[in-house]
């Protein structure tokens, strides 16, 4: 619509230059006769302010034609800004995750280092059996040294065994599953029960059958007792956190605080030999604080 009447007024003042151009010419032609001067004067009165009208009307739509343009360029900017402002996002993410990952590396290395009573299989853990599972899928397996039954810990302490194994691949139960079951102890009592899990929903285990007469109360550690023999003894399992008497009347239960949060695990060090380690000399006496 504007285009179509910028053409009607654009015809209409190049119609109104030409005859201003033809009555110049006769003006000159035959010496300014008063009747081509009059004339000549009344259409360059009523042109003139079309003419301005036509200047104006196109310089708003050059100048909106310009704007356009610079929004276009903008948009483009803005486009390139935030492409380059993700990259950078991204590479500060993989530089912390970079970090973080080197972290736990050196942290593992340094255990190894100063464990030389256990040789280490670090594994990484790459999937889940099923969702909210206390099981992870490792990426090592027989072909590794790992068999089933073989503890795996971390360097803050035990988070469970190995039940199933390929050539490259095994499936650790946590110590959370409802079917794990490991022999502990009370380190400043000596008190012996059975640590079991309560399932992948609940992050605490239960020490069961613990002595009616046994001195346990919150903040005790407790540590394998290697009693069983699938477990080592004196490896760090967790912090009492609360003491009752069972139904019967005969026993007490402990719950256990786990040293290690599974959910945020990513490296675990599976072992798979040991040197002959005394029960009463638990080597957890120099490992780390939880």
């Amino acid at each position: 619509m504007f285009l179509r009447d910028s053409r009607r007024w654009l015809a209409i003042v190049a119609l109104l230059v030409l005859v201003l151009s033809l009555l110049s010419w006769m003006d000159v032609r035959f010496n300014r006769q008063p009747l081509l001067v009059f004339v000549q004067n009344g259409l360059r009165q009523v042109v003139a302010p079309l003419q301005d009208a036509m200047q104006r009307t196109f310089a708003v739509a050059r100048q909106g034609i310009q704007n356009l343009q610079e929004l276009g360029e903008l948009r483009q900017e803005n486009q390139r800004l935030r492409q380059e402002n993700d990259a950078i996002l991204e590479q500060a993410l993989l530089l912390m995750e970079l970090r973080a990952e080197n972290s736990r590396l050196r942290e593992l290395l340094e255990f190894t280092k100063t464990n030389v009573e256990y040789t280490f299989c670090p594994a990484l853990i790459i999937g889940w059996p099923l969702a909210w599972s206390s099981r992870f899928i490792l990426n090592v397996g027989t072909a590794d040294g790992v068999r089933i039954d073989f503890p795996v810990r971390t360097p803050r302490g035990l988070i469970g065994r190995i039940v199933q194994v390929t050539s490259n691949s095994s499936e650790l139960m946590l110590l959370s599953d409802e079917l794990s079951g490991v022999g502990g102890r009370i380190i400043s009592s000596g008190a012996l029960g059975i640590v079991r899990g309560m399932g992948s929903q609940v992050p605490h285990l239960e020490m069961i059958n613990i002595s009616l007469d046994a001195h346990v109360e919150p903040g005790d550690r407790v540590v394998t007792s290697g009693l069983g023999g699938n477990f080592p003894p004196g490896i760090l399992i967790g912090t009492v956190i609360r003491v009752v008497t069972d139904s019967t009347g005969l026993h007490k239960t402990a719950t256990v605080q786990m040293t290690e949060d599974t959910f945020s695990l990513y490296e675990v060090l599976v072992i798979v030999s040991q040197v002959e380690i005394s029960a009463e000399e638990p080597t957890e006496a120099t490992q780390v604080e939880p």
